[in-house]
């Protein structure tokens, strides 16, 4: 499988909805339960609402090969490609939490873009890989212990949740297409 080509375009429209269409299944080591997501998500927004921290700020929609290549995007490509298997669990998560709090995922997403703020900040000179990886830690560092969510589960869930970002243009560069002001 390591050999075939992936056919996968993928749109984010900003909204915390992707569409797209996936023609090759690359393997996904730890893809963690969707509770798992929909905890950790909770207990960020927990974590966000002790800090008082909101946020603003989408951009439009983009092809995901094409972003992945305008920033350089090494380690993660095949993991980010790989957003249609595991990208329901997202979508999933935080229309649940939506439902009870229609503000939640925009503050999640709020502050994934501002831990990304700080690490580009303080950390000039950093590869996007090294950058994606620095925000996982990060958000898993903030999430902390997520009771019921198994330790193994918190890593993946937290990468999961950067992809997300990654796709929906909250993190990173975005592609500007022909004849748009950025």
């Amino acid at each position: 499988m390591e050999d075939e080509k992936l056919c996968q375009s993928i749109t984010g429209d900003h909204n915390l909805q992707v569409a797209g269409s996936l023609h090759v299944v690359l393997p996904l080591r730890s893809v963690p339960q969707p509770t798992s997501v929909v905890l950790v998500i909770r207990k960020l927004d927990e974590v966000l609402a002790d800090s008082g921290r909101l946020r603003r700020d989408y951009g439009d929609p983009i092809e995901i090969d094409n972003k992945l290549s305008l920033n350089q995007v090494e380690l993660y490509r095949r993991f980010i490609l790989d957003y249609g298997r595991y990208g329901h669990a997202v979508e999933g998560a935080y229309s649940a939490l939506n439902a009870t709090d229609p503000s939640v995922g925009r503050r999640v997403t709020g502050f994934i873009r501002s831990l990304y703020r700080d690490i580009e900040a303080s950390e000039v000179g950093l590869t996007s890989d090294k950058i994606l990886r620095s925000l996982i830690e990060r958000l898993r560092e903030r999430a902390g212990q997520v009771p019921d969510v198994p330790a193994e589960q918190l890593d993946p869930a937290c990468s999961i949740l950067i992809a997300h970002a990654f796709v929906n243009c909250t993190i990173l560069e975005r592609v500007v297409q022909a004849g748009e002001e950025c």
